[in-house]
């Protein structure tokens, strides 16, 4: 087979632009949940293969803390929109960035009755008794 310039589809300024590495943030919910989205910023190499939870900075004031799976490809290949991205944390699970804090129980009545540790609890309604008074 002879190729021509008809055959070319794209054009690569050098090898590092066409090998440059990006970062797409997978939801841990789910693509129909949140699209998937990316950033070129190396600094997510570090996290390639665990959770964050992260937030878009464009949601403020309401920002919307998400968990996703972060993966490396190659910038060329795919495209996902980019969002200017914080991480919050760090996790190995998508159940550990999930996890939600349990309500905490509710709050101990006051009586106003006290008790003495090592003490057994009096009756409400005691009838005096003394060794004086019988």
């Amino acid at each position: 087979m002879i190729y021509d310039e008809t055959n070319i589809t794209e054009t690569i300024v050098d090898c590092e632009t066409c090998t440059a590495p990006c970062y797409k943030l997978i939801d841990c919910a789910g693509v129909g949940n949140h699209p998937t989205v990316s950033t070129p910023d190396l600094a997510f190499s570090a996290y390639v293969g665990q959770v964050i939870s992260w937030i878009d900075d464009a949601d403020a004031p309401d920002f919307i803390e998400r968990c996703a799976i972060v993966e490396e490809y190659v910038c060329r290949k795919e495209s996902y929109p980019t969002p200017v991205i914080t991480v919050m944390d760090c996790f190995k699970t998508c159940t550990a960035c999930q996890y939600v804090e349990p309500e905490p129980e509710e709050p101990a009545i006051v009586t106003g009755r006290t008790i003495i540790p090592g003490y057994d609890v009096a009756d409400c309604n005691p009838v005096p008794k003394c060794p004086t008074c019988e």
